[in-house]
């Protein structure tokens, strides 16, 4: 498995700073809707990036070496190839953070709040709402919550959802077939 997971783990953290160079390019944070602008490109360009989980498990279940692989040791190849590209996915977001989008979480802040407004919030509710968006742009200022909330509350879900149903797919039967 360890040959198979590393492979296609360096597979997709290469397919991250890819991805991570690319939005470093083409995005533009002065946008007024960077941040709806951001999610719906970046999202996307997870999907197509995590790619490499299926095929990292088919590789691995498809081994001869291997040997029997059942559901559990295949998504744990899967897991570890979500893993390896969700820190550099995390890394690459550190990077483009510190010297590109440095006031993202500010901004983003600002955006939700004028988001509720416009869908008629007003008073309290917005000031406590405006309250909470502001505390969350302190709190993501900070490395130790931004970094592991970027790696395993943005990207890993996506590659552990097809780790859970590539495992599925490309488990052996036991009856032996595959």
């Amino acid at each position: 498995m360890k040959p198979h997971l590393i492979r296609y783990g360096l597979f997709g953290a290469a397919g991250m700073v890819l991805a991570g160079l690319f939005m470093r390019l083409t995005l533009d944070p002065t946008a007024e809707d960077f941040g709806g602008q951001s999610a719906a490109v970046g999202y996307g360009i997870l999907a197509a990036v995590f790619v490499v989980v299926p095929l990292g498990i088919r590789s691995f279940a498809a081994d001869p070496s291997a040997g029997k692989v059942n559901y559990g040791r295949a998504l744990a190849c899967g897991l570890g190839i979500a893993l390896i590209a969700s820190l550099a996915y995390a890394a690459v977001w550190e990077l483009n953070f510190h010297t590109k989008f440095p006031d993202f979480y500010e901004r983003y802040a600002d955006m939700r709040i004028a988001d509720a407004q416009k869908k008629g919030m007003s008073g309290s509710a917005l000031e406590e709402f405006s309250q909470s968006a502001r505390k969350d742009a302190v709190l993501f200022a900070n490395f130790f919550p931004r970094f592991p909330f970027s790696m395993l509350m943005e990207s890993f879900p996506v590659g552990l959802l097809l780790s859970l149903v590539s495992a599925f797919i490309y488990r052996h039967k036991p009856n032996g077939n595959a």
